[in-house]
């Protein structure tokens, strides 16, 4: 299986992969948490708004109720079951607003004999509170689907204070940093051994030595420095601090950092995790030329560490605009996106803000530098902007009353030209377009989505281009 990157309902998407076929999956769903987010994405060209929200209730509005949540979870969390291979492992990341409820619910579907672990990881440093302790933890479950899975022990480098209080020797001839361990114990049976040094040295009584003679000289060999003679004459070896692994990975995870606002790997996406977080999983869990499943693929992190791993990725995310910016991390061409919207048809579906967002990055796709998507909510009436010309998006057949509510804000703003994008436009409304230019000066350049996909609007972008310094590209 090549790498695959899926746009759309992930459900839908789950379905149609082969059964036992992936050999991890981590997914990092939205939280029952209710929480919103302003995102910025880290290329400073467009802000988009996520919602760490999941459903939509009768009312329309987000549900508040754990019930509908799980069973929105349900399906998903069957078809990953369904996918994985016999030696596959789940991870499923979480906060405390549900762990509880995700573990049952889990537990249910796998079985409560396939739960491995819950790891906490310390995601943040503690913030004040007067009320509580601070919650600093995200939980991850982990599940197996059989009793054999791939496991790939994980350590975590010695605490100094091991360090300075055990490896307390410092070798002359090379520097490295040892402890001692003692060659003879109580009940070995090996009497003698012949040392390049000392020649044939005698066990004290009732002990005995650890090695054979062939082990002490193939030893010797790769090392004439291992031995370490005590003052009374004992034999021991050296324990080398580089050739320790380390401490055992335990559940308890505060090694790793959350990604910070001016941390070289961060995008903006409000809930991104750290690579290392991701290498740690994807290194415990896989093997080279394994397939790693995300299906609340984000910003791509899980599938920018498994392609840096050398391992296989399958991608999903149920918005385009998320999607466009993974194929952009992960090197791929959004027309290999599958369900990716492409055509008119398609890209009118989508939801109103990310039907601006995709509109106006389609503007220039190959320079988006040049472009700046205003952010969900009230936006003054400029949607966007391409270096410093105002960018206005409609999903409908605009009219006049748009465009005199756009010609508005282009006045108010001391503004001569602008860009105006929608489904259709009427008869009166490139009637005015024509006067604003022939009486004021007042340049409206007009595109349908129709244009912009077959590129007729290009000659115009390379014309404000040669006009245009990037000096006033965040204004608004």
């Amino acid at each position: 299986m090549n790498n695959v990157l899926y746009c759309g309902d992930n459900l839908k998407h789950l379905k149609t992969l082969e059964t036992d076929s992936v050999d991890l999956v981590y997914i990092d769903p939205p939280f029952f948490s209710n929480k919103q987010y302003a995102t910025i994405w880290g290329d400073g060209a467009e802000i988009r708004q996520f919602d760490d929200r999941w459903i939509k209730g009768e009312s329309g509005k987000y549900s508040k109720d754990i019930n509908k949540y799980l069973n929105w979870m349900e399906p998903r969390i069957k078809e990953i079951y369904r996918v994985l291979k016999p030696t596959g492992s789940f991870y499923l990341h979480c906060d405390d607003s549900a762990v509880h409820y995700l573990k049952m619910l889990c537990d249910d579907i796998f079985g409560m004999n396939r739960f491995v672990n819950q790891i906490q990881w310390k995601r943040s440093n503690a913030k004040v509170s007067s009320t509580k302790y601070v919650d600093a933890t995200d939980y991850i479950l982990l599940y197996s689907k059989n009793d054999t899975y791939t496991y790939n022990p994980q350590y975590t480098p010695l605490p100094e204070s091991i360090i300075q209080s055990n490896y307390t020797g410092i070798e002359e001839e090379t520097g490295r940093r040892y402890r001692v361990a003692p060659l003879e114990n109580r009940g070995d049976k090996i009497s003698e051994l012949n040392f390049p040094d000392r020649g044939t040295v005698k066990a004290r009584d009732t002990f005995g030595f650890k090695w054979t003679q062939a082990t002490l000289d193939e030893r010797l060999a790769k090392n004439p420095h291992l031995i370490y003679w005590s003052k009374n004459g004992i034999a021991n070896y050296k324990v080398y601090l580089d050739d320790h692994k380390g401490q055992s990975m335990t559940n308890i995870w505060t090694d790793i950092n959350n990604v910070s606002s001016n941390s070289s790997e961060r995008i903006g996406y409000p809930t991104q995790k750290p690579e290392a977080l991701l290498e740690r999983i994807i290194k415990t869990s896989s093997n080279e030329e394994d397939i790693v499943l995300d299906c609340f693929g984000g910003g791509g992190t899980t599938m920018a560490v498994a392609q840096r791993l050398n391992r296989q990725f399958i991608g999903m995310e149920v918005s385009p605009t998320a999607c466009r910016l993974q194929a952009e991390r992960l090197g791929l061409n959004i027309q290999d996106i599958i369900g990716m919207p492409l055509e008119v048809e398609d890209i009118a579906k989508l939801d109103g803000w990310e039907f601006q967002n995709y509109v106006i990055h389609l503007l220039d796709a190959e320079n988006k530098k040049n472009i700046k998507v205003h952010e969900r909510g009230p936006d003054g009436g400029i949607d966007g902007r391409y270096y410093e010309v105002g960018i206005e998006v409609k999903k409908f057949k605009a009219g006049r009353p748009e465009l005199d509510k756009f010609h508005s804000i282009m006045v108010m703003k001391g503004e001569k030209e602008g860009i105006f994008i929608a489904l259709a436009f009427s008869a009166d409304f490139r009637g005015k377009v024509a006067l604003l230019k022939r009486e004021h000066g007042i340049k409206v350049h007009c595109f349908t989505l129709e244009d912009i996909i077959k590129k007729k609007h290009v000659a115009t972008l390379v014309d404000i281009r040669s006009r245009s310094g990037i000096g006033k590209f965040f204004e608004n």
